[in-house]
């Protein structure tokens, strides 16, 4: 360096130290006022200045209530809470980056539609592996993906799965031999292990995950864990998959949802370091789904799903894309369906024997899966009043002049890289024309001054072209199952439930006893 840098370098090393405290102090707040902008109000929020005539969405609740709950199980109610504090329809959170609440039924399936928007990118539970429900829409592998899955979701194959002597045996058998017992139960737990075991057996290659046979229950209802709760291999492969499963989606699922940083420093704290032990546990279920297949011989009956899986070879580059992809279907397959099973059995035992005896005849009749039935009203009423994907779809905008959205008269403009959520949960329960929205009511599925409410506003599934893929399973499986348990069973409720969610709404604490009312 030169000599006149070397002084320089002396002078500052000699200045007294509280020459020093302004500029540090200037310094530090210019990187707080840059952060602070860049997060509250994102470049591509700023460059828009030929759209003046569109509003942004305004900020709803504070910052501190915001952060303090999202990611938490109080998400959708205070989405809620904030839908019916303000009446918009599109509102923004009080968050770092630019998350908005697309909580109008018009709105929401306007962006669901969109070609403006697209899904985010995939979490660390699929270890940042695309899957064909976390991939790009118009990713180039997208499509080839989702038509190979098709064929497995039609509604020939659908039938031949609510009815193949596979399903049968689990819901006849292992299922009523828990319920015949007459104890009190948990419906959340009893009905994710029967339809993973459903799951298994009759779409993933016929593998017997053993959910059911490993279920016990104790005098006070609760579930007893394996032997050993230290070790996943002495769980069966069901047990050890819904042990793990919630310990992961909380991480990669919830807490990250909101706070993206997350993951640069989730592994120093307690439970981020157990999260990530739990998803190397889940890995190690799909890869033995994907082992026992390879035993097999060619079964259309039970690899309906899995086939697509092993058998292409395009779309499917590595071992690992096969493996995240058989523990997507594993995720999505079975707690949408057995949470909302759980949920129709407690609102079927609140209303007791008579509301029963009348499923029961529509069973026996074999009505009741027609429309507008009773028993296809209670379906629809319990997916409307506890969706289970409570906080719906997210949707990231990625066109470069950003989306153009009205609602109650008023034209918004969603900035490039905005978030949008479509909150199932408030949407249906907050759409203009419902009558006592809280309360579960299957006759307002007759009611025609509540239809267009219903009709546009009931969308559990979500719609587009990233609706759910496995839609007409969940719901055949939902009103099978159903029909099995109320067709044989009085319900009686023990003690209610509290309704938790992370990433999926389920009624978690409530207890059940089951009356065998007619033989088998």
């Amino acid at each position: 360096p030169s000599d006149g840098l070397r002084r320089s370098f002396r002078q500052l090393r000699l200045a007294p130290r509280g020459h020093m405290v302004a500029p540090v102090a200037a310094a530090c707040c210019a990187v707080v006022v840059v952060v602070v902008v860049f997060f509250f109000f994102p470049p591509s929020s700023r460059k828009r200045k030929d759209v003046v005539h569109f509003r942004l969405p305004p900020v709803i609740g504070t910052f501190g209530e915001t952060f303090a709950k999202v990611g938490t199980p109080e998400t959708p109610w205070l989405v809620l809470e904030l839908k019916r504090l303000c009446g918009l329809g599109v509102f923004r959170l009080a968050l770092p980056g630019y998350v908005v609440a697309v909580t109008d039924a018009e709105a929401a399936r306007f962006v669901l539609t969109s070609r403006a928007v697209d899904k985010r990118h995939g979490g660390g539970l699929a270890k940042d592996i695309p899957t064909v429900f976390t991939r790009r829409t118009f990713d180039p592998r997208q499509a080839p993906k989702r038509k190979l899955a098709a064929p497995a979701f039609s509604a020939k194959r659908v039938e031949a799965t609510v009815r193949s002597p596979a399903f049968r045996r689990v819901v006849d058998d292992d299922l009523c031999a828990i319920l015949d017992r007459g104890t009190p139960f948990d419906p959340s737990l009893l009905m994710t292990a029967a339809v993973l075991d459903v799951l298994g057996k009759v779409s993933l290659g016929g593998i017997d995950f053993r959910t059911l046979e490993s279920y016990d229950d104790d005098e006070g209802g609760e579930k007893r864990q394996s032997k050993s709760e230290s070790s996943s291999s002495s769980s069966s492969l069901g047990q050890t998959f819904l042990k793990e499963l919630p310990i992961c989606l909380r991480e990669y699922s919830s807490r990250r949802m909101f706070n993206p940083y997350r993951k640069y420093y989730y592994r120093l704290t307690p439970s981020g370091r157990r999260a990530f032990v739990a998803r190397e546990r889940l890995w190690e279920v799909s890869a033995a789904v994907l082992r026992h297949r390879a035993l097999l011989k060619n079964d259309d009956d039970v690899c309906a799903i899995l086939d697509h899986i092993v058998a292409a070879k395009g779309p499917y580059a590595t071992d690992d894309e096969r493996v995240v992809e058989v523990l997507t279907y594993l995720i999505a397959g079975h707690d949408t369906t057995g949470f909302s099973l759980a949920f129709a059995l407690y609102e079927v035992a609140k209303r007791g024997p008579t509301f029963t005896a009348q499923l029961r005849r529509e069973v026996k009749e074999d009505t009741f899966l027609r429309q507008d039935s009773l028993f296809d009203r209670t379906c629809k009423e319990t997916l409307r009043l506890w969706p289970v994907a409570a906080m719906g779809s997210f949707r990231r905008v990625t066109d470069p002049d950003g989306l153009h959205l009205k609602t109650q008269n008023i034209d918004y403009h969603l900035p490039k890289n905005t978030t949008c959520m479509m909150p199932f949960l408030t949407i249906m329960r907050t759409a203009e024309g419902l009558k006592h929205p809280d309360t579960f009511d299957p006759d307002r599925w007759l009611d025609p001054d509540q239809a267009a409410a219903l009709h546009t506003s009931f969308f559990p599934f979500s719609v587009g072209l990233r609706n759910c893929l496995g839609m007409s399973l969940a719901q055949a499986e939902l009103k099978h199952i159903l029909a099995a348990l109320v067709a044989r069973y009085d319900f009686a409720l023990v003690a209610d439930f509290k309704p938790d969610f992370f990433l999926t709404m389920k009624p978690l604490g409530g207890l059940l006893k089951a009356t065998k009312v007619v033989p088998p």
